[in-house]
């Protein structure tokens, strides 16, 4: 993109051999710039899936892919699109420059009590609020935080009320977890059964 663009949506699969989505200035009285961007689907590069080069900009993100590979000046604000504790968009940034203000989509569904890990990486916290301040609110009466990741270095979760962990929602096993209890109880049947027989 090397002229501005008003909206750019995209609901299928953006690819490209280098960038999926490329904000490049034409001239220099021609910058490229998108106001709103907002991805539902795939955006997808070799090297990275949305490159804006310096001077360039994006407005408002809306993003819902999973580990979308971003590169450049950050967007104003970013907003994060959530399906489920499963499904959520999340940013991995490559040299920022400017700030973002992070936000939620207006149309996700966000859970109770859930920490969802690594919505953005590579972002400072200068990146974040160059004041320092919380970044948090409030989306459908349910309060949010973006907290530092205690093992990633710029590296941000997103927690929607308590997420200390008496509070996270217990997992619910799977039919490997399922089928590996059935084994060992099937076992410790067996076993206390020879231990009859040879008593």
């Amino acid at each position: 993109i090397r002229r501005g663009v008003d909206t750019l949506i995209n609901e299928g699969t953006i690819s490209g051999a280098s960038h999926g989505i490329e904000v490049v200035d034409y001239d220099a009285s021609n910058r490229g710039s998108i106001d709103l961007l907002v991805n539902l689907g795939t955006i997808e590069g070799e090297q990275f899936d949305v490159y804006v080069k310096e001077i360039n900009r994006i407005g408002t993100f809306i993003n819902a892919q999973s580990s979308l590979t971003y590169r450049g000046p950050l967007p104003q604000f970013y907003a994060i699109h959530i399906d489920s504790p499963q499904a959520f968009g999340s940013l991995d940034v490559t040299s920022p420059s400017g700030f973002l203000t992070f936000q939620i989509d207006e149309n996700s569904s966000l859970s109770d009590n859930t920490l969802y890990p690594a919505v953005l990486t590579g972002v400072s916290p200068l990146n974040v609020d160059p004041f320092g301040n919380p970044v948090q609110g409030t989306f459908n009466d349910l309060q949010w935080s973006l907290v530092p990741n205690e093992e990633v270095e710029d590296q941000w979760d997103l927690c929607v009320g308590d997420c200390t962990a008496s509070a996270l929602p217990v997992p619910v096993a799977g039919p490997w977890s399922l089928t590996l209890l059935a084994m060992f109880s099937g076992l410790l049947g067996l076993s206390a059964l020879r231990r009859r027989r040879l008593s």
